[in-house]
Order: structure tokens, then C-alpha cells, then sequence
């Protein structure tokens, strides 16, 4: 913001101090800094830590200065100490990592403190640019990749320099993605009780899975399908499955109905977005959709996708699950249409059916009931009116809709004409 005393901090949790970020006087190449990480799967779901080596480090000239090593956010160091933390090669633990990346010397700044839980801070010391550096340490990985900072792994050589002589570097790491599932969501045509209805399905995959493995949605109770169904495209939507994945309606392999895109044996289902969509029959019965704070979704209705290894085993997860939120089950109305009109009132109304023309569509309907409930907190009632796939509504389209009995069929045409 404008005008505001702090700066935006690199790192969540740091203080600003009213001052910005300090630069450095040159980059370390990707030769000269590297990560890796034995198990990206988030700690909820492997509940173990994992093993992250930093090696090579390279200085191209040799300096004096504090070393602060900052992970993405939601990373977390664990068990630096002289039992957990390894530095190579007085005390590596891997001799694969000492001959890999050809260690020549320990790590001159020791055993680091933690600040923040993602950053190591290592004391001042010196680094020489005849010799190859690297250590290992344990980290816990988070459920999801960081959406509050950069998913990248930094080295900065003198961060607590003042002037630029005293901050003589700085390298960065792009961190692969965390192995969760993201961009879940699940999208509906008919939410009317017992009424067939198309889901629209969304969600990211990072693992590659090939069958017996695939992807597997469970919904809220109530819902079903055929069992064996067929995945549907969507227009304009990201890469579909392969052509050789099979689709199953599975309601007994959990306590929810199930959905399951099996990956063949031979493509699988590569890594990316996908999106399909998929005909299921409603629940027989109302519910409406409230928070609950006991649930993974944070609402009592959820759709809740797994990315196994076997389908039939959840315990073979190879990304982390990701819950989203449903929909509420309603009452079916009492009437709703778009009504004909004649060629005059068509004219008279803007009616235009041609792609990609504005139009000025008539709808009708009748409820069941007041929406003016006796005895309610007066809370607003929301009406929503969703178009077929491709429709366009105005951003601002309050202006647009015409309620008045004169104006709805054009000129002085009463309602109903």
C-alpha cells in the first residue's frame, strides 16, 4: 500500500523495520547451489521427515559472511543439531552425496540456529572459492505448496550486511511441487433432490499414476451413478485423460460413494490439470449446506479426491487428498422456463440468439413458497440463475434485468401478454 511505514517481507513472520529487502552484487549459477529432497509427500501424510541435501554450494570468490539458507514457506527444519544436521564430509551420512558432488571440505559456518521455522542462520565464517561445500539436514514438509511466498529455495551470503560490498551473493533454487493435490473443485447443473444431475470436476495431479492406480472422488452420501461411467470433456478445458483410462462407480470400497479414473498400466495419467464432467443422480433427501469446522472441507457436504497407487486401497495415497466444498440439495421449483415469444416480441425484447451476439432472454418461475420465512433473522435470500456452458452474464448486471409489468415483453406489452 502506498504510503505504508513497512515494507512487503520476502519471508512470512520477518519484521520490515520500515526498510526494504537488500540487494546483492551477483547471482550463484545453478552449478554452484543446489537442493534436493529425498521425499516431497507432505508430513501429514508420510508422518516422517524428509532428507534435504544442500549441494554443491560454490562461492566464486572467497568471502567472510553470515549464510542464511531460507526454505519455501510452510517448510520446516527439524533436528538441526550435532546429531541431525551432517556436514560434509567430517560427518556425512551418505557417501553417495560425498562422491556425487565431490564435497572437498565441512561446511565452514557449523551447526545453523532457526528462525521462522524455514531459515537456517548460520554464524560468520569463511568460504573459499577452491572448495566444494554441502550438508544435510531434516525437514517437515507442508500439506499443500506455499501461497503466501515464493516455492523456491534461497542462499544469501552476508544477509546482514548494510552496504552492497557486504551481501557479495545470493542463489535460488525453484523447488519442485509439493506431492499434494490443488485446484480441487466440483461444479454442478441440477442440484434438485433425486434428479440426475452433471458434476463438473476439477483438480491438479503431481504424481504420475498408472493402474491399478488412478483418481478417485468420494462424495457426499446419497449420490450415485452408473457403474461404469463415462468421463466427459469440457470445452475450452485442460488436457483430457488419456483415451485408455476407465471410469467406475465404486460405492463400497469407503463410507462415501466413490468415483474412480483409473489409470491403464501402460500411460497411466500423467501429472497436470484436468477437468471432466460426469452424470450422477442427486440425493433423495434436503440438505443444506452449513459450516463444520469437524470436517476436512470446513462444510458438512464435501467431495473429497484421492490420488492412489490402487484404487482400492487408501492407503497407497500418492498425492496428499484434497477436500472441497459441495453443494446444498433443494426442493425442485414449482415452474421455470423461458418462455416463447412471438417474432414481435422477440424484436421488441432484444432477443438475439446468434453466437457471440448480446442477448435478452424472458424467465419464468414460481416457488413453492414466500421467500419471507416468519420468524427468520431476515437474512437476504439469494437467487441464482446459472446459464448453459459458454453464456456470458454482464459483471455489472443489475442494471440489465428488467422486472417492471410494462418493460419485461418490450413497449406496453403487459405481463404475461
Amino acid at each position: 500500500m502506498d504510503g505504508y511505514f513497512g515494507s512487503v517481507p520476502l519471508n512470512e513472520g520477518e519484521p520490515t523495520e520500515g526498510r526494504s529487502w537488500g540487494l546483492y552484487q551477483s547471482s550463484l549459477s545453478a552449478e554452484a547451489f543446489n537442493i534436493t529432497v529425498t521425499d516431497l509427500r507432505p508430513y501429514a501424510l508420510t508422518f516422517r521427515y524428509a532428507r534435504v541435501t544442500v549441494a554443491p554450494i560454490k562461492v566464486p570468490t572467497t568471502v567472510t559472511a553470515a549464510v542464511r539458507i531460507t526454505a519455501p514457506q510452510g517448510f520446516l527444519w527439524r533436528n538441526i543439531d550435532s546429531s541431525g544436521f551432517a556436514i560434509h564430509p567430517v560427518n556425512h551420512s551418505s557417501g553417495r552425496v560425498l562422491l556425487e558432488y565431490n564435497i572437498t571440505s565441512p561446511w565452514p559456518g557449523g551447526v545453523p540456529s532457526v528462525a521462522y521455522g524455514n531459515q537456517l542462520l548460520f554464524p560468520s565464517a569463511v568460504y573459499g572459492d577452491t572448495h566444494t561445500y554441502g550438508f544435510e539436514a531434516d525437514v517437515e514438509v507442508p500439506e499443500r505448496n506455499p501461497m503466501a511466498g515464493f516455492n523456491e529455495w534461497r542462499i544469501e551470503v552476508g544477509w546482514n550486511g548494510t552496504t552492497s560490498e557486504s551481501r557479495p551473493f545470493v542463489g535460488v533454487f525453484s523447488s519442485p511441487p509439493v506431492r499434494s493435490l490443488s485446484d480441487a473443485h466440483v461444479g454442478y447443473t441440477y442440484n434438485a433432490v433425486g434428479k440426475e444431475n452433471v458434476l463438473t470436476f476439477r483438480i491438479r495431479l503431481e504424481s504420475h499414476l498408472f493402474g491399478p492406480g488412478g483418481i478417485v472422488v468420494e462424495m457426499p452420501l446419497g449420490f450415485s451413478s452408473v457403474p461404469y461411467c463415462t468421463p466427459l470433456g469440457v470445452n475450452n478445458g485442460p488436457t483430457p485423460f488419456p483415451t485408455d483410462v476407465h471410469c467406475a462407480y465404486m460405492p463400497l470400497i469407503s463410507p462415501f460413494p466413490a468415483i474412480s479414473i483409473i489409470g491403464s498400466r501402460t500411460n497411466g495419467i500423467p501429472p497436470g490439470l484436468y477437468e471432466w464432467r460426469l452424470v450422477t443422480s442427486n440425493p433423495d433427501e434436503k440438505a443444506e449446506l452449513v459450516t463444520d469446522d469437524s470436517t476436512e472441507c470446513g462444510w458438512n457436504l464435501c467431495f473429497t479426491f484421492y490420488a492412489l497407487r490402487d484404487v482400492l486401497d487408501f492407503t497407497t495415497e500418492a498425492d496428499y487428498r484434497l477436500s472441497t466444498k459441495g453443494f446444498p440439495i433443494t426442493a425442485k421449483m414449482v415452474e421455470a422456463r423461458v418462455p416463447f415469444l412471438s417474432d414481435r416480441e422477440r424484436l421488441d425484447t432484444g432477443r438475439d440468439d446468434r453466437p457471440g451476439r448480446m442477448n435478452n432472454i424472458i424467465f419464468a418461475f414460481r416457488l413453492s413458497s414466500d421467500t419471507i420465512v416468519p420468524g427468520g433473522d431476515g437474512s437476504p435470500i439469494i437467487f441464482t440463475l446459472r446459464g448453459p456452458e459458454g453464456f456470458l452474464f454482464a459483471e455489472d448486471c443489475l442494471g440489465t434485468v428488467k422486472v417492471a409489468e410494462a418493460e419485461v415483453f418490450g413497449g406496453s406489452a403487459r405481463w404475461p401478454p
